[in-house]
């Protein structure tokens, strides 16, 4: 992978990285080296860490404390907050988790938010969307705009000024 972070960092591409925290069988993480050995070789690739490291049937009691640990030794980690985090960490049982808001409170420039729902974007879309809706509302308003929408844009290959056209105009030429 090497190769493909160097070139990313040429060109200021952000990386995405699905890689779980751990296994089915453990509850401590277990493969978190693998991301911080990619995170601390290129330090000038923006990494994004996909859902937090979280997938089906892991579980993590510790991630929100794992997450803040990487996030103040890595200053290239962003993490996506989509899938099983969002709906398990983020958002247990429908309400916002204290400590993932504080968080990314703590964080606000490092977070974004993300769907990945495949194949299906009607009903599985919106209730994912709505569940964003509902953990944005947790946080401050200045931090919700950040990890709604500033963040991921400021991912992309191009940077949107004050006195560039709008985010509309610029998606229609």
């Amino acid at each position: 992978m090497s190769p493909i972070y160097e070139l990313a960092a040429q060109h200021d591409l952000p990386v995405f990285i699905h890689s779980d925290a751990t296994s089915i069988v453990k509850k401590t993480p277990v493969y978190l080296w693998e991301l911080e050995e990619a995170l601390s070789r290129h330090p000038g690739t923006r990494i994004v860490w996909c859902h937090s490291g979280m997938s089906r049937r892991l579980d993590v009691p510790r991630l929100p404390e794992e997450v803040f640990r990487l996030l103040g030794q890595f200053p290239n980690l962003l993490v996506d907050l989509s899938w099983n985090v969002l709906e398990r960490c983020l958002m247990p049982g429908g309400r916002p988790d204290r400590s993932w808001v504080g968080l990314v409170e703590a964080y606000p420039e490092r977070f974004m938010v993300g769907s990945d729902v495949l194949g299906n974007y009607g009903s599985a879309y919106r209730n994912v969307i709505e569940l964003h809706r509902a953990f944005l509302s947790a946080l401050k308003p200045e931090t919700a705009r950040k990890i709604g929408i500033d963040n991921f844009l400021s991912v992309l290959p191009w940077q949107i000024e004050s006195r560039s056209p709008s985010l509309q105009e610029t998606l229609a030429e």
